[in-house]
């Protein structure tokens, strides 16, 4: 279903693009800006399926380990980095245990 949606978003996107010419900067950057977006979603989607369903199909504890090794992933609550939430030790405990299950460095 997925891969099908992805092909009608590029299709629609190639159409807009032949059909359009004439359309402003603005709107041209946002077609391209979302077909890349869905382009990335379906990427990762595929890599989380194929991670799962083939890597890792018997393998029951493959659900607690981060599988995103090609780019770091950022496991800080997004309030701390904003300075709006609380700091307190009870979210960073909870993340050095979800770490550590993962068998993550916590740096």
């Amino acid at each position: 279903m997925t891969c099908s949606l992805y092909g009608v978003v590029l299709l629609e996107g190639f159409r807009y693009f032949k059909s359009y010419r004439d359309d402003s900067f603005v709107t041209k950057t946002l077609v391209a800006l979302l077909c890349g977006l869905d382009t990335l979603h379906f990427g990762l989607s595929v890599h989380v399926a194929h991670h799962y369903l083939v890597q890792k199909f018997e393998d029951p504890n493959a659900t607690v380990q981060i599988i995103w090794s090609n780019f770091p992933v950022t496991t800080k609550p997004v309030t701390q980095f904003s300075g709006l939430g609380p700091r307190n030790d009870t979210s960073r405990t909870y993340l050095a245990s979800a770490m550590s299950l993962s068998g993550s460095n916590m740096e």
